[in-house]
């Protein structure tokens, strides 16, 4: 005899049928709630080889279980903005320079060459040329050295591209007229184009600067903004000494108000310092 499938589980998909029919709703919410305790059993590391150490507890709706006990949270991480600095107004620079032996009669001139370079460098920050059209030959001759003469380093005492072993120093300042002699240099300037920053330029400095014996301090510089380090017994200081933006000079280094800011640096670069 031979029994057709069809018939034999008819029965069954009837029975089914009424059962759904019947109870329907009860086996749904049964259903859901034990598809609960299986989302949490499986999220609680149910399908793991080790269960973990700890306090268990199960999921019913509404109420949040854990098989592990509750973290510590950390505690939160404050970042301190920097303290706003101070900016400093070229008359103040002038007479700070002055109790620190600028000639009286190079005040005015001093004070022409900053409006001047400012003038210029805010040109080459807004105007329609590129910043990196605005190499480092530009910066050093249009920004950098009438800084120098004005405060009072005679074209004699600077030497530009100074031959140095494994390369060279693009300003080399001697406290007289240069005389031949390159280790008589009290300080190096290391200058950039308009758009590159001063980051690796310190490094560059601080190799160069052990050819010179006398060197005490060295600057970078990409026209406009400086950095000088100071040498230290042991070495040239990693951070820097003092920071200026002559574009817009500041009582401290914005980005860390602990580093003197523009009056330092001009100290620092004034002849005779």
């Amino acid at each position: 005899m031979i029994l057709n499938p069809a018939e034999v589980l008819n029965p069954v998909f009837n029975a089914l049928d009424a059962l759904i029919q019947d109870y329907g709703v009860f086996l749904y919410l049964v259903f859901v709630w034990l598809s609960l305790g299986a989302i949490a059993w499986v999220l609680g590391g149910g399908l793991r080889r080790k269960r973990p150490q700890g306090n268990s507890v199960t999921v019913v709706p509404g109420i949040i279980f854990t098989t592990r006990p509750p973290m510590h949270t950390s505690p939160p991480i404050v970042i301190t903005e920097p303290k706003p600095t101070r900016r400093v107004e070229d008359e103040e620079i002038v007479e700070f320079l002055i109790s620190e032996g600028l000639r009286i009669s190079a005040a005015e001139e001093l004070t022409t060459t900053f409006r001047r370079i400012r003038r210029l460098a805010n040109y080459y920050y807004n105007g329609p040329a590129k910043w990196e059209d605005i190499r480092e030959h530009e910066t050093r001759t249009f920004l950098i050295v009438p800084l120098l003469i004005a405060l009072g380093w005679p074209e004699q005492s600077i030497k530009i591209e100074q031959p140095v072993t494994g390369g060279r120093v693009d300003l080399a300042l001697f406290d007289g007229p240069f005389a031949g002699d390159p280790n008589e240099s009290v300080a190096l300037i290391e200058t950039k184009g308009f758009a590159q920053g001063l980051s690796y330029a310190p490094e560059q400095a601080r190799n160069y600067a052990q050819h010179f014996p006398k060197c005490q301090v060295i600057f970078v510089s990409n026209g406009y903004c400086y950095k000088a380090y100071r040498r230290t017994k042991d070495g040239f200081s990693s951070e820097p000494s003092a920071y200026l933006n002559i574009r817009d000079p500041r009582d401290a280094y914005p980005l860390n108000p602990k580093i003197p800011g523009a009056l330092e640096v001009l100290r620092l670069l004034l002849k005779g310092t």
